[in-house]
């Protein structure tokens, strides 16, 4: 297994859905802001591509495409954990995994992707 850039969060389901909020709702939550519109904006917005085909990265996020479908989010796992979170930023939407093992040890590879196409296919047509 080839080294990766280490960093986490340690957050309840809920606290990430505050979060999402936090980032496309306004770019506050619940009256507290936790930056100004203009840095959530610099985050959001492509900083370098990656060798992976369709994928970039933002300020602490990676930017995907699903069809005509804009992803910004992040993946992560430490040992005995595993996570997705993905904002749908011209939806003002976004979906929350969370698993108690690391992604290649379980289906969660798989259903993620599979989850996001079939998501975005019901419920994000424009």
């Amino acid at each position: 297994m080839k080294p990766r850039p280490a960093g986490s969060i340690v957050a309840t389901a809920g606290d990430m859905a505050k979060f999402m909020l936090a980032h496309l709702q306004g770019k506050c939550y619940d009256g507290s802001c936790i930056l100004q519109p203009a840095t959530l904006a610099e985050m959001h917005r492509q900083q370098a591509k990656t060798p992976y085909k369709g994928q970039a990265v933002t300020y602490g996020f990676v930017e995907a495409q699903e069809g005509s479908v804009r992803l910004v989010g992040h993946s992560g796992a430490i040992r005995g954990f595993g996570s997705s979170m993905n904002l749908l930023p011209d939806y003002d939407m976004g979906y929350f995994f969370s698993f108690n093992a690391e992604c290649d040890q379980t289906s969660a590879c798989n259903i993620i992707p599979a989850f996001r196409k079939q998501f975005i296919e019901q419920f994000m047509r424009k």
